[in-house]
């Protein structure tokens, strides 16, 4: 999703021809990258290990 949003901004900054927002759209990309490695990913493996403790390999028990 966020690599969606990124094309779409960075198409809209080059549609209007703005050299200030190419950057402002690199910025957003890497703080959407940081926020999803740094918080996102730490909830989800939480949510794994639920999972993992509930089924086996193959076979949900």
């Amino acid at each position: 999703m966020t690599l969606g949003v990124v094309v779409y901004y960075l198409g809209i900054s080059i549609y209007i021809t703005s050299p200030s927002s190419v950057p402002l759209t690199s910025a957003f990309l890497l703080l959407s990258t940081a926020y999803i490695k740094l918080v996102e990913e730490k909830e989800l493996e939480e949510v794994w290990r639920r999972i993992q403790e509930k089924c086996s390999f193959l076979v949900y028990a």
